[in-house]
């Protein structure tokens, strides 16, 4: 079934998102806190008129446009290479205009979009055991032999480890690693390191 929706803005203070869908998910929620970010507006409705009897929520935010745009950079192991250095300057040029706070999907495909590469659509990378290909897997490519990933998470150690992991077990030289968080944008880079 198709899904209705139609969104309003009351007297410039007030965002009213409306849905018709089976239940209010998380991804409404997120999708009515980018339009209170991106209006600079600080409290809405999510109003859902699917089931039999209306549903509304309250979405707020107490950020402001200035607080999303401070952040610092913190580039850690980031290649030389240009691919890596267009995604930082474009990255950081996306999120002082836009600001941080907003959800990670619009930030992965910004990233995609404005890095001018030769994908904008995630690949499917087969995933080796030895000379074996046991898997298919889906992921956002910076350049034909570089992942990207982009994230938005405040602790890094065990990501890393699993990134380093799945790049291990494909024929990509390197993963390009950015996360997104309210205060900080940081890059990292994984190399190969194929261990025996």
């Amino acid at each position: 079934m198709r899904q209705l929706y139609h969104r309003f803005l009351v007297e410039a203070s007030v965002i009213v998102e409306c849905k018709c869908a089976q239940s209010i998910a998380p991804a409404h929620r997120g999708q009515t806190l980018n339009y209170l970010l991106l209006t600079e507006t600080h409290h809405g409705s999510l109003v859902n008129f699917r089931p039999f009897k209306v549903k509304r929520e309250f979405v707020s935010t107490h950020l402001t446009h200035e607080l999303r745009r401070k952040f610092n950079v913190y580039e850690h192991r980031l290649d030389e290479g240009s691919a890596c250095q267009r995604l930082m300057e474009v990255a950081i040029a996306f999120c002082s205009d836009v600001g941080l706070g907003l959800d990670l999907p619009l930030y992965r495909q910004a990233f995609m979009a404005l890095n001018g590469g030769p994908f904008i659509e995630p690949q499917s990378v087969p995933i080796m055991s030895g000379d074996q290909v046991v898997y298919e897997h889906s992921m956002n490519l910076l350049t034909h032999e570089i992942g990207l990933a982009v994230t938005a998470l405040s602790t890094f150690a065990e990501t890393r480890i699993h990134l380093q992991r799945l790049l291990n077990n494909t024929r990509l030289t390197g993963t390009a690693w950015v996360n997104v968080d309210l205060n900080e944008l940081r890059f990292e880079f994984a190399r190969q390191n194929h261990v025996g």
